[in-house]
């Protein structure tokens, strides 16, 4: 039995002494990131922001030492694009190395226009019971080469920017959208996503604001994504309509996010698939 202990001992040494050498390790990589930034043109003006993202990293790699063991779901807003949703499924959970049980696709079922934000809020509402951090998902972006789906300090967007054949596109500081990560508490202090932008847009610019209004400071991933080819929400046609003009005077004119979003939700749950490499919720909203 003493020899059981002492070999016990020995093995949690040995394993505390590697996470120690690797958290070490992953600080002085953001030590240099940050040094690098003053011969940065713009970086100076990115140290503040980036200065408190890094503090909370070493906070969160030294004293939590469970951090590979969060537990995490990625979370996809869905209606009618079902190629893309094949494509994507079998990619990312081969990628990541996931199990149905990682992928919730919510599908809006109804005959309402799209709301992507509520239908995000929902996927959280239905497993943030037994998940620590989340990645919301467009179903039409995959990662390429390294991707940072680890737990987010803080609310974080991981896409840079699309890449398509020789073509990047790099997209600005402002855009918050596309594939996002959220601790569990960061997303229920900003009061997860509006619940009132219907049709395509803004819903991930009010998410940017929200940020600012609860003192939450964001951070930005470094990879590239592969976007499946889709008719564009952008044209002329549809930026003058009804629907993009409500959602451009609702983000316009600041409203109390705290009335908005998580503790507004309401939906009607109307089916749920376990289907391959992914469970479906279905429902109305």
């Amino acid at each position: 039995m003493f020899h059981i202990k002492n070999t016990l001992a020995e093995i949690e040494k040995k394993r505390s002494s590697k996470n120690l050498f690797w958290s070490l390790l992953l600080i002085a990589k953001d030590i240099f990131w940050i040094i690098s930034l003053f011969f940065h043109r713009r970086g100076r003006f990115m140290i503040k922001n980036r200065t408190e993202v890094f503090l909370k990293k070493i906070y969160y790699r030294i004293f939590d030492s469970a951090l590979h063991e969060k537990r995490f779901k990625i979370i996809v807003p869905y209606r009618n694009r079902e190629e893309h949703l094949n494509i994507f499924i079998n990619y990312v959970s081969t990628f990541l190395n996931l199990s149905q049980s990682d992928i919730l696709v919510v599908l809006q079922s109804d005959d309402k226009p799209f709301n992507r934000g509520k239908l995000l809020n929902i996927g959280f509402h239905l497993c943030n019971t037994d998940s620590d951090y989340f990645i919301f998902h467009d179903v039409d972006m995959l990662p390429q080469g390294k991707s940072d789906y680890v737990y987010p300090f803080c609310p974080k967007r991981l896409i840079s920017g699309t890449i398509s054949g020789k073509d990047i596109q790099n997209f600005p500081k402002s855009y918050f959208g596309g594939v996002v990560g959220f601790n569990k508490k960061d997303f229920k202090k900003v009061n997860g996503f509006s619940n009132e932008y219907w049709g395509w847009g803004c819903e991930d610019n009010d998410l940017l604001v929200r940020l600012d209004y609860f003192g939450l400071k964001c951070d930005y991933g470094n990879t590239l994504y592969k976007t499946l080819n889709h008719e564009p929400n952008n044209s002329a046609e549809y930026l003058n309509s009804d629907s993009y003009l409500r959602n451009v005077h609702r983000l316009s004119n600041k409203y109390d996010y705290s009335l908005d979003g998580l503790n507004s939700l309401d939906y009607q749950l109307v089916e749920t698939v376990i289907k391959s490499g992914y469970t479906l919720y279905k429902v109305k909203i």
